[in-house]
């Protein structure tokens, strides 16, 4: 066990290996990236807080203000700035969805897990985590770990195509940006990205994504 430690924990090339396989099975599915990270976590006894897993001061404030941004801001992006990138008006990954109910219900709770939770401690707590420890924490550094971790973000979505990844690495910056000015609390980036994911979902299933996509482009 020590061997494990003090090779994952003190070697580059242990440093390495263990950062690219929770980033890389991050990619894949979050949750297994999880997996990977908690017992990366265990192993080197680093506690949660690090991570941004600290306890909300207030929880009822928090899900009110996280829930109105994540809605917020889904509406923006929809209506506003991805139609700027010429971004299709529909999400053609997730069509499957219009209508479908039982479909729908079971990727709003995928989506709690994996996107809203799981993301968030991988993409904003782990990366944050490491890429300070790297790179230092001054003003430009942050900077960079901010512009890092949401391209890191951004690529695995690719898979709904370009202009998917575009958002997501756009409000890979915003969350970044966020975390940093919430003082490292993840808690809040939790709610506002399961609220983001849910709306998706909510606005897919009753084929709303093409209205909204044209309410002030036609």
């Amino acid at each position: 066990m020590r061997k494990i430690q003090n090779f994952i924990g003190n070697t580059t090339l242990g440093k390495i290996i263990s950062f690219l396989i929770i980033v890389l099975t991050s990619s894949v599915t979050p949750l297994l990236g999880v997996i990977f990270w908690l017992n990366w976590r265990w192993l080197l006894k680093k506690p949660f807080i690090d991570f941004g897993l600290k306890k909300p001061k207030n929880i009822f404030k928090l899900i009110i203000i996280g829930v109105s941004v994540g809605i917020g801001l889904k509406f923006v992006f929809k209506a506003i700035i991805m139609p700027l990138f010429s971004g299709a008006t529909k999400n053609n990954s997730f069509q499957f969805l219009e209508g479908n109910l039982m479909a729908s219900l079971g990727l709003a709770l995928f989506a709690l897990i994996s996107a809203g939770l799981c993301e968030e401690i991988i993409y904003r707590g782990y990366l944050f985590h490491k890429l300070k420890s790297l790179l230092g924490e001054t003003k430009n550094k942050m900077i960079i770990v901010v512009l890092l971790s949401s391209l890191i973000f951004g690529l695995p979505h690719l898979y709904q195509g370009l202009s998917g990844a575009i958002q997501a690495t756009l409000i890979g910056v915003l969350f970044g940006y966020i975390y940093i000015k919430n003082n490292y609390n993840l808690w809040l980036l939790v709610v506002i990205h399961a609220s983001f994911d849910l709306f998706s979902i909510f606005l897919i299933y009753n084929n709303y994504e093409e209205y909204i996509a044209r309410v002030f482009f036609n």
